[in-house]
């Protein structure tokens, strides 16, 4: 999400010693328009962000990410993943949207 582009160039823009990835379970940005995917992955390949696209994470390990694309090495993570709301809710009556 956006949470997730924003930090990961602002690390990697002022810590520009730093290898910084974006690992993402489906598309970086898939809500923008295309204008607006195109100026952030510019700029993060200006800011040399690797973006790693369709892996899922499942653990978080010292050192280490472990993903469905294997292991991603790391010195610190932040996670900026996003969440659905338990199924209860919407078979409880209560308004949800397509994500849940």
């Amino acid at each position: 999400g956006l949470t997730a582009i924003e930090s990961a160039s602002e690390i990697a823009e002022s810590f520009p010693g730093l290898a910084v990835t974006l690992v993402s379970a489906g598309v970086v940005g898939e809500s923008l328009s295309r204008a607006a995917q195109g100026y952030f992955r510019r700029a993060l390949a200006r800011l040399r962000v690797e973006v790693v696209e369709g892996c899922a994470v499942t653990a978080v390990e010292p050192g280490r990410v472990i993903s469905s694309s294997g292991p991603i090495a790391c010195d610190v993570c932040l996670w900026a993943a996003g969440f659905r709301a338990h199924p209860l809710l919407e078979r409880a009556g209560l308004n949800v949207n397509q994500r849940g």
